[in-house]
């Protein structure tokens, strides 16, 4: 008995492949039952092949199987076990990309080394290094009397990635831009960003 070629074996279906697996099997027994009574040694050397091709026949049965499911479960939210990715334990109990979002604070700095999470190493480490800086001033003038009350407070300002060289400069400004307020009010509205 030739081999059986697998590519021929992909374009069949289901029952006939069941089919073909019922004659490979019949014929396995009738080849052991020869080797058993002493048959000839031909059909002996048959038995490798035999268990071979249904083997084969198996593996195209199952493949064509769970691509069908594959298929059925494409757009579903949860995939059954055996067609998750196998991976390492390690690995299917790590967070996904999504839990393992960035952390502000400095506390968590096991997340930061975290390999899989949506921003880069790169990123991640510039945005701790450089945070947010965050300035502005509040202006409110009283009814009566004219010099105004001023407080400063954080509001959201787009992230700026300098040095504590320019941070100082920062903080130099906002007092100029108080003593301003204090004594050109006009000033603010014309010559500050907020």
């Amino acid at each position: 008995m030739a081999r059986i070629k697998v590519y021929e074996l992909r374009n069949k279906t289901k029952a006939e492949l069941l089919n073909q697996l019922k004659d490979l099997k019949a014929e396995l027994a009738l080849l052991r039952v020869a080797k058993v009574t002493g048959g000839a040694p031909n059909k002996l050397s048959k038995i490798k092949v035999v268990r071979l091709s249904i083997a084969q026949v198996l593996t195209v049965i199952s493949q064509k199987q769970k691509a069908a499911l594959r298929e059925a479960y494409k757009n579903k939210k949860y995939l059954p076990l055996d067609l998750r990715p196998k991976k390492t334990r390690a690995i299917r109990r790590r967070l996904t990309k999504h839990q393992l979002c960035w952390c502000r604070a400095g506390a968590a700095q096991h997340i930061l080394r975290a390999k899989a999470s949506l921003k880069t190493e790169r990123e991640k480490k510039k945005e701790l290094y450089f945070p947010l800086r965050k300035y502005a001033i509040k202006v409110s003038m009283p009814a009566s009397g004219s010099i105004p009350i001023f407080s400063t407070r954080v509001v959201s300002m787009p992230a700026f990635r300098v040095s504590k060289m320019e941070c100082a400069k920062d903080m130099c400004a906002i007092s100029q831009a108080l003593s301003t307020i204090i004594w050109r009010p006009k000033n603010l509205l014309t010559g500050m960003v907020l």
